[in-house]
C-alpha cells in the first residue's frame, strides 16, 4: 500500500515537472572485484586483498613510488577506463571522492586530482591539456584511512598545461590522476619515495540528486520516498542511490529537507526555484508519506 502511494505521488509531481533526462551511470571502483579496475601508475600498483577502510576483507590498491628520477619516481595513479573519462560535465558530477591511506612508514603526503585532455581530439596520446586542484590534500602518515573528496568545479582547479577552455577540457577527459604535488600546483608533481592506499573511488552527483542524473528533481524524490525509514545497509548499492542522500545512515525527514532545499539545482537543471504546483505536490507527499508509514508501524 505504501509503495503504490509513493508512485502515484511522484507520478503526479513528475507530470508537473516535465520529462526528466536519463541518468548517467558513476562509476565506484572498490577494487573487491579483484582486478586494479583500470588504475595504473607508481612504481608498483598492488591489489592488496585486506585492510582497507573497512578492515578485515576489504581489498584496496596500493601505490607504491621509489622517490629517483625514472619511470615510478612520482606517488600517482591514473585511469584511463571509458568509466572515467570522455564528457565528465555532461555526467552531472561535482567532484570525485575516495578514501586514502598513508601507512605510517610513509612520509605526510599532499595528494591532488588532476584531469588530463588532448591538445588534439585526433591525437589523444598527447596529454598537454592539465587541470589539477588548487588546494591539495593532507594525507598524514599514521596508517589512518579517511575519506577525501576533490572538487571538479573550476573554481577549485588551476590550470597549470595547455591554452583550452575548462569547458573544452571537462567535456574531453582522457585520464583522471590522483598524485602527491607538494607546494604550488604543478603539471608533473614532486618526486618522493612514498606509499598510500586508495579505495571506494567514484564521482559524486550534487547534494539531493539520488539518481546521479545531473537533476535535483521527482525522480530523485521517488527514490527517498520508496526508500524511507528502510535501513540503508540492508538496501544496497549504497548513498545516495538507497535514499540516504546525506550519507548518514538513515534514510529519514533530513534527507528530504536536503533534496527540498537543493530541487531543481542540480548541476544540469536550468532553473533554481520549483513552479509552486509542484512544490504543493512535495508537501502533499512528504505528509502522506509520514502518514502512511506511521499508520503501517502502528498496524
Amino acid at each position: 500500500m505504501y509503495r503504490c502511494i509513493c508512485v502515484f505521488i511522484v507520478v503526479c509531481v513528475t507530470s508537473a515537472l516535465g520529462n526528466a533526462s536519463p541518468g548517467a551511470t558513476f562509476q565506484r571502483d572498490d577494487f573487491q572485484s579483484g582486478t586494479l579496475e583500470g588504475w595504473a601508475g607508481g612504481a608498483a600498483p598492488t591489489l592488496v586483498a585486506d585492510g582497507g577502510p573497512d578492515g578485515s576483507g576489504d581489498a584496496f590498491l596500493r601505490i607504491i613510488s621509489d622517490g629517483t628520477l625514472g619511470p615510478g619516481s612520482h606517488l600517482a595513479t591514473f585511469n584511463e577506463e571509458p568509466a572515467w573519462t570522455g564528457d565528465v560535465g555532461a555526467l552531472g558530477a561535482v567532484a570525485v571522492s575516495l578514501d586514502m591511506m598513508s601507512p605510517l612508514a610513509s612520509p605526510d603526503l599532499e595528494m591532488r586530482l588532476v584531469l588530463f585532455a588532448p591538445t588534439n581530439p585526433i591525437n589523444p596520446s598527447n596529454l598537454n591539456r592539465r587541470w589539477t586542484s588548487t588546494v591539495a590534500a593532507s594525507v598524514p602518515g599514521d596508517g589512518v584511512w579517511r575519506r577525501y573528496v576533490f572538487s571538479l568545479a573550476e573554481a577549485d582547479l588551476t590550470h597549470v598545461q595547455g591554452s583550452d577552455s575548462y569547458a573544452d577540457s571537462i567535456a574531453d577527459v582522457v585520464r583522471v590522476m590522483f598524485r602527491h604535488d607538494s607546494g604550488p600546483p604543478s603539471s608533473s608533481g614532486v618526486s618522493i619515495a612514498a606509499t598510500v592506499g586508495i579505495d571506494n573511488v567514484r564521482f559524486l552527483a550534487a547534494p539531493g540528486d539520488a539518481n546521479q542524473d545531473g537533476h535535483v528533481d521527482g525522480l530523485d524524490y521517488l527514490i527517498w520516498a520508496e526508500a524511507f525509514g528502510d535501513d540503508p545497509a540492508m538496501d544496497p548499492p549504497g548513498s545516495p542511490l538507497n535514499g540516504d542522500l546525506n550519507d548518514d545512515g538513515a534514510v529519514n525527514g533530513l534527507d528530504y529537507l536536503l533534496w527540498a532545499g537543493q530541487f531543481n539545482n542540480g548541476p544540469l537543471d536550468v532553473s533554481a526555484a520549483p513552479e509552486p504546483a509542484a512544490a504543493s505536490l512535495f508537501l502533499v507527499g512528504i505528509c502522506l508519506v509520514v502518514r502512511v508509514r506511521r499508520c503501517r508501524t502502528a498496524g
